[in-house]
């Protein structure tokens, strides 16, 4: 395969299977890594046709990727691949501009043929994720868990997300995973711009 591929995955494990997946299978891997703002970083230097990104990520949460690469390199095709099958999380991905949306579960075959039709200039999603691009978003009151809302009272107060951790006796990673499904159901591009759509929605009291 001639298309240039930027790989963004924050595990380890799963970063270096899907190189050699990739690789074996002829596409050409030209960078990969797990830092949000790193990928921005490689998407401008690299020039990739494809960017492959996971949405948890070290640094910068990857809907703020996305929407970065999308801004600063349009012409970049970017498919999201991720472990999480959160309707909103879809939705906002979708909404950002994602070429691609796949589960980190889709069969390699279809895997790939989505890859295909996204380099081709076509908007692929996997059949169940689909299904949620139809389906309208929850009123964000109700979208709100009550751990994410814990983790956004922390946010409020200026925590880091160690000390977020260390205070909801959680994992650090638990911590990034809950704000980016803040960062996507508050429509925000940042905690900065969450906390500003959160007080205006009195979420903050």
């Amino acid at each position: 395969m001639n298309a240039r591929i930027l790989l963004v995955e924050d595990h380890d494990l799963v970063r270096y299977g899907t190189n050699q997946v990739l690789k074996s299978a002829g596409w050409q891997v030209v960078g990969e890594t797990g830092d949000g703002t790193e990928a921005v970083a490689m998407a401008r230097s690299l020039h990739p046709d494809l960017i492959l990104l996971d949405l948890v990520l070290r640094g910068t949460h990857g809907l703020t990727v996305l929407k970065e690469v999308k801004r600063l390199t349009p012409w970049v095709k970017v498919m999201v691949v991720t472990g999480h099958d959160i309707p909103h999380l879809a939705q906002a991905a979708w909404e950002s501009g994602a070429d691609g949306y796949a589960l980190k579960d889709l069969p390699w075959e279809m895997f790939e043929e989505g890859m295909r039709s996204v380099l081709a200039g076509r908007r692929w999603a996997q059949a169940s994720v689909q299904e949620h691009l139809r389906t309208p978003a929850r009123p964000l009151t109700e979208a709100l868990t009550r751990r994410e809302c814990e983790v956004l009272g922390a946010m409020a107060e200026g925590l880091t997300n160690s000390q977020i951790a260390s205070r909801l006796n959680i994992r650090e990673g638990t911590v990034e995973y809950h704000a980016g499904n803040i960062l996507g159901k508050l429509g925000a591009i940042n905690r900065t711009e969450a906390l500003k759509v959160a007080r205006e929605k009195g979420l903050l009291g």
